[in-house]
């Protein structure tokens, strides 16, 4: 007797011990769950393709990103540096108005 039958019809010893112990009926089973574990892995290869492109897509972006905050950067210096030209300005005008306030006191006076 072969350890093992060669096609579905034949009984080897492996079929045989499987009949004795009474392990033949998971094997549609078991068969199933290998037909499952190669589905579940074909879609996680799937997904990993897609993370691994979805990665190369977002080095991609990343120097456009680095001029984009570049840029913010820039633009919120400009704007610091703009309100305080203006606070200077202001205090500037605040200074002169005082001074012209208390010059027209100095003269009713």
């Amino acid at each position: 007797m072969k350890p093992i039958a060669q096609n579905p019809n034949e009984t080897g010893l492996l079929e045989y011990l499987e009949d004795i112990i009474g392990s033949n009926r998971y094997c549609e089973k078991i068969e199933e769950i290998e037909q499952s574990l190669a589905t579940k892995n074909d879609e996680r290869i799937e997904k990993t393709n897609r993370v691994k492109a979805a990665q190369v897509e977002l080095k991609g972006l990343e120097s456009e990103k680095d001029i984009a905050v570049q840029f913010i950067t820039k633009e919120r210096e400009y704007m610091l540096l703009t309100n305080m030209l203006y606070f200077i300005e202001l205090g500037d005008g605040v200074k002169h108005y005082n001074e012209s306030i208390e010059l027209i006191h100095n003269l009713r006076a």
